[in-house]
């Protein structure tokens, strides 16, 4: 706009800048919107390639550790946040969380393991519960430590039991514990906004019988990790 008796004339840019900057601002918004859709549609391919890569690993080797008098011998899982873009810095898989899919129980009688399934999933424990939350965030320089479950000797009879983390559903008491004899598949899976994860699956079995000492009731137990084929996005 021109005052009156001003003679300057306007520059270039003074005409120019407005539009320019709407036309940068249009384009920013087409490709977040583009990006928005194309990660609603394939959000799991760009985890896969974009985002670290949560993986499950036993921690001390699936070894058994425990206190004399404390009257439980823990099982736990490291799990890892491997990073894609290692030269750029530590990344972050957020609001990781893992639940128990499914099983499988072999009893004492039986020659086949029992699939089961749960209408509602439950939640493994982050240690030290109950001071970690449901929901965490792991950086590729920092694993997470998950529990996996334990051995109570107060139990009748002793068995392992998986050590879920706010509520143990009635199937997981009738199937999902291990006594002497049996063995389960426990198949996991992890979730997070931003992360890829592998499928993983472990097998307790208890195939040796327990003296009655402390410091043996871990050597009864194997605890293995199974290969699975598949991945999954977490």
């Amino acid at each position: 706009m021109m005052i009156l008796g001003d003679t300057t004339e306007p520059s270039f840019w003074g005409e120019v800048f407005p539009y320019w900057l709407a036309g940068v601002g249009a384009v920013f918004s087409a490709v977040g919107t583009i990006a928005v859709a194309l990660w609603a549609v394939n959000g799991d391919e760009w985890k896969k390639f974009f985002g670290p890569t949560l993986i499950f690993k036993p921690l001390r080797d699936f070894a058994p550790h425990g206190t004399p008098g404390k009257e439980r011998v823990w099982y736990h899982l490291a799990v890892h946040a491997e990073s894609k873009m290692a030269g750029f810095g530590s990344q972050k898989a957020l609001n990781c969380y893992v639940e128990l899919e499914r099983l499988q129980k072999k009893s004492h009688n039986s020659v086949e393991f029992e699939e089961k399934y749960f209408p509602v999933k439950p939640k493994f424990a982050w240690s030290p519960f109950p001071l970690k939350p449901d929901e965490i965030a792991i950086k590729s320089d920092a694993p997470a430590q998950l529990d996996f479950g334990f051995i109570d000797v107060t139990n009748d009879p002793v068995r392992f039991t998986p050590a879920l983390s706010r509520w143990m559903p009635d199937e997981i008491q009738q199937y999902g514990a291990v006594a002497q004899g049996e063995a389960v598949r426990y198949f996991l899976r992890i979730y997070a906004d931003n992360a890829y994860a592998a499928n993983f699956a472990v097998e307790v079995s208890w195939p040796r019988s327990w003296d009655g000492t402390f410091e043996n009731l871990g050597s009864c137990v194997d605890v293995c990790p199974i290969i699975l084929e598949n991945s999954s996005s977490a």
